[in-house]
């Protein structure tokens, strides 16, 4: 099981910390260094994929300058442009399903913030309902939540990925709820409505942590490398046969760039959190616009 932290120490909520008595480590992700450090890592792939394509169609241009004419004849090409046509078509559909797939993870992703968002403000509610003693429970509430999203979308650059201990269990907020002395019935289910509501958000923030991808996965990288060999096999084929003017190598450039771009918004999409398309914060920032009111 795991829960909140308080603002008092170095932690935050829920993304962040472990019930202390479990004696878990937490792990607090952020920081604009590593945030750089992946979209590097995005934009030299991608540099790479269309450093890649492009110099399939110079080896084609350069070789059709060397290659018998019997290769270059009506016959030779109509049976390049079959082949390249079912490689196209199985190219196509990899990266389409691969862009299907990132988005669904993504929107996924932002579903399950919005909702952790809206049992935030419902917790508050409770809080507030609860009335006399919950006063410091709140308050952790709204610091926990300060806390967490500057460190998923900071300002300044500073942090970046760390492990710490846990704090003592006074400053959580789950034990600050857990010490709530009810004296009526309907206040005792309002206390126990809100340890639920931490249990269900904590379960969220695993869901969120461990769904994010800090690397690049290697299967991810044979997949790449594949569909990276059909497109390099396409555009030889057009540099095999296509004139050589000003034109064709500006379409081929494009169309090069084209798949470059298509691919490193796949890898984007898959570390909701870093890089250049990232999450947006909207949903815990309004959240924390309404938790005291």
């Amino acid at each position: 099981m795991s829960t909140f932290r308080s603002s008092r120490g170095t932690g935050g909520w829920g993304f962040i910390e472990f019930f202390p008595a479990l004696h878990y480590n937490y792990l607090i992700i952020g920081g604009r260094e590593a945030s750089e450090r992946c979209l590097l890592k995005a934009v030299v792939i991608s540099l790479i994929i269309f450093a890649c394509i492009i110099g399939g169609a110079v080896v084609g241009m350069l070789l059709r300058a060397v290659l018998p004419e019997r290769h270059l004849s009506d016959e030779s090409r109509n049976m390049v442009t079959l082949g390249m046509g079912i490689v196209a078509t199985m190219a196509a559909l990899a990266v389409g399903l691969m862009i299907q797939g990132a988005q669904t993870s993504f929107s996924a992703q932002r579903s399950d913030l919005i909702d952790m968002s809206a049992k935030i403000v419902f917790l508050d509610k409770l809080l507030a309902d609860y009335g006399l003693g919950a006063e410091g429970a709140r308050e952790t509430l709204r610091g926990s939540l300060e806390r967490t999203i500057n460190q998923f979308w900071p300002k300044d650059g500073s942090g970046g990925a760390k492990i710490e201990p846990p704090e003592s269990k006074s400053e959580t907020l789950y034990y600050q709820i857990l010490s709530l002395k009810p004296d009526s019935d309907a206040r005792r289910a309002i206390r126990d409505e809100a340890i639920s509501l931490t249990y269900d958000l904590a379960q969220a923030r695993d869901t969120i942590v461990m769904g994010q991808t800090r690397s690049i996965p290697g299967a991810f990288l044979i997949v790449l490398g594949i569909i990276l060999f059909w497109f390099v096999a396409i555009f030889f084929s057009f540099g095999l046969y296509a004139p050589t003017n000003g034109t064709v190598v500006a379409t081929l450039i494009i169309s090069a760039l084209a798949v470059a771009l298509a691919l490193f918004m796949i890898i984007e999409l898959n570390r909701p959190f870093e890089g250049l398309i990232r999450m947006p914060s909207e949903p815990l920032v309004e959240a924390l616009q309404h938790i005291g009111k």
